[in-house]
């Protein structure tokens, strides 16, 4: 009688640990799915609305200078976005060819608003308009 009490305690001790081993396997399984998903770039350009539209109204100054939609005369529209994760910023970036009247109508629109000015291709950033003091 004891020892059948001791075997009954051993098999619901094991089925309770691998229960719980299957668990957390799970568990960290869904937790490392929700990271890579949390990490992973967007660059379908189908998407674009869908993250332009993600975006509330705080995070809005990041985004209020893109269109609400890409211009139907557009090309080789291409899409880069990684949404902020932890410590780590958000990276979002739209690139087309536009034609060059366009082009000439944003370049005078934005200019206005510009605090730098990045040249595509090159590593080096122009420094702000207004002049940074540091202090010590």
């Amino acid at each position: 009688m004891k020892y059948k009490i001791i075997k009954i305690l051993l098999t619901i001790l094991l089925i309770f640990t691998g229960i719980t081993i299957i668990g957390g396997g799970i568990f960290i399984y869904l937790i490392n799915q929700s990271f890579n998903e949390a990490t992973k770039p967007i660059t379908d350009i189908a998407r674009y609305k869908e993250v332009i539209n993600q975006f509330e109204v705080d995070s809005l100054q990041l985004v209020k200078h893109f269109p609400k939609q890409i211009p139907s005369e557009a090309k080789n529209a291409r899409l880069y976005f990684l949404p902020g994760f932890l410590q780590g910023g958000t990276l979002f970036q739209l690139q087309m060819q536009l034609p060059p009247q366009q082009i000439k109508i944003l370049q005078a629109q934005f200019r206005k608003q510009a605090k730098r000015k990045y040249i595509p291709g090159d590593k080096k950033i122009v420094a702000p308009k207004k002049k940074l003091v540091h202090k010590a």
